[in-house]
């Protein structure tokens, strides 16, 4: 009975499988697709490196993020995609996702793809507690700090561990936050303190 019942319980599983892409192959693309090959389904992802975290696991296609042939032959293979950040061609997804692929939408892509447009969305549309911050636009707007504070000055696209950054800690470091602030719109952040980060990773 239990034989028959494990049986069934693979049965139903396979049946169910998915083919899935996962945009990035980077460290959370990895355990994105180690969540998924252990429920049963195959994970395709698509990276610039081919030999990214996740080409442990998935088999990997090698491409930019904006390469429109390649994300198109990445739609064309698997049933639902996803992403694992936010530095995706949103533009290049929607003109080749077919209806439902993309469950969560390229919206909140591109909310997420500028950091105005994300804290706008967080404080003012989520009702989301966000460390106090101030819109960039030139150095001139830097030029009432206080700087008894400590900040991070960040480009308002574009920018990640750590690229597009500039810390704020004394009167040294302005000369190059006016710098970026003069080359890209920015997101002034005050500096908070915190116990712990967590990134949640939620699947259905």
């Amino acid at each position: 009975m239990q034989k028959n019942k494990e049986k069934s319980q693979r049965s139903l599983q396979m049946s169910s499988s998915k083919t899935i892409g996962i945009i990035g192959g980077g460290q959370l693309g990895q355990m994105m697709a180690i969540s998924a090959i252990y429920m049963g389904h195959k994970v395709i992802a698509l990276d610039p490196a081919a030999d990214c975290p996740a080409s442990r696991v998935a088999e990997i296609i090698v491409a930019p993020y904006n390469d429109v042939d390649a994300l198109r032959q990445l739609a064309e293979r698997c049933d639902v995609l996803t992403y694992e950040f936010e530095n995706v061609d949103a533009d290049g997804l929607d003109a080749v996702i077919k209806d439902g692929q993309l469950p969560q939408g390229t919206d909140l892509l591109r909310i997420s793809q500028n950091r105005i447009f994300e804290k706008d969305f967080l404080s003012n549309k989520a009702q989301v507690t966000v460390a106090p911050y101030k819109v960039v636009t030139s150095s001139l707007d830097l030029a009432d700090i206080d700087l008894s504070k400590n900040y991070v000055l960040k480009t308002a696209t574009g920018g990640y561990d750590g690229h597009g950054q500039k810390v704020i800690r004394s009167k040294a470091d302005l000369e190059e936050a006016y710098e970026l602030a003069d080359s890209a719109a920015c997101v002034l952040e005050e500096f908070v303190n915190f116990d712990l980060e967590i990134s949640v990773i939620v699947s259905g």
